[in-house]
């Protein structure tokens, strides 16, 4: 169904098709369009885990509005190995793989790990996965949830979706995020101090 469809084709698609997982599909793509008054710039469809009716609507709307005005980004995990002292990149190929085979294309893998990804392995997930070097973001463990932000930028994760959606680049502000994140840093420290201080006259 195309985007903005009135209730009426809907319905009359809907009762076209009696196969119950299509119709699950026409209700996804009944929910993901905007329902708002004007047409956003961006839209974000997101789906979690194994959705399937969902992936298969944002695939669809993504044939809709064409590859060149959308942008799939896929997270998955990179797990380190403590015992072995390495990362393993299997978890994210098979991902990718199962993605594939539903017939999306991830333009851009947000690697989740423990520690930060080094060249190597970004190269390896990239060959492996069908996508640019410059397209696997390493979203490596932080401290502070504020962190994250400024961690995708230090990763060029902006200038990769301004490029891919045809975009002009402009200057991020990331203020808020650094006041909140120094912040939020104090605060910890200062309990910290503010803990062993306590403790310390329980003991003495």
């Amino acid at each position: 169904m195309r985007p903005g469809a009135s209730p009426n084709e809907t319905r009359s698609a809907r009762e076209s098709y009696s196969t119950p997982n299509v119709l699950v599909v026409f209700v996804a793509r009944a929910i993901l369009p905007s329902r708002l008054s004007k047409t956003p710039a961006i839209r974000i469809d997101t789906a979690a885990g194994t959705n399937l009716p969902f992936i298969e609507a944002i695939r669809q709307h993504m044939l809709d509005y064409g590859r060149a005005n959308s942008m799939c980004i896929h997270v998955t995990l990179v797990p380190y190995i403590a015992s072995a002292g390495e990362v393993k990149t299997k978890p994210t190929q098979h991902s990718v793989k199962n993605l594939l085979e539903l017939g999306i294309q991830p333009d851009v893998l947000i690697c989740r790990s423990e520690k930060r990804l080094p060249k190597d392995i970004r190269e390896k997930i990239a060959l492996f996965c069908n996508v640019d070097s410059k397209a696997v973001i390493s979203a490596y463990d932080v401290s502070s949830i504020y962190e994250v932000p400024l961690v995708l930028h230090r990763e060029k994760m902006d200038a990769l979706v301004t490029s891919r959606l045809h975009m002009p680049e402009r200057k991020i502000k990331l203020d808020l995020f650094k006041r909140c994140n120094c912040f939020n840093r104090y605060i910890y420290s200062f309990a910290q101090r503010l803990f062993i201080a306590d403790f310390r006259s329980i003991i003495f």
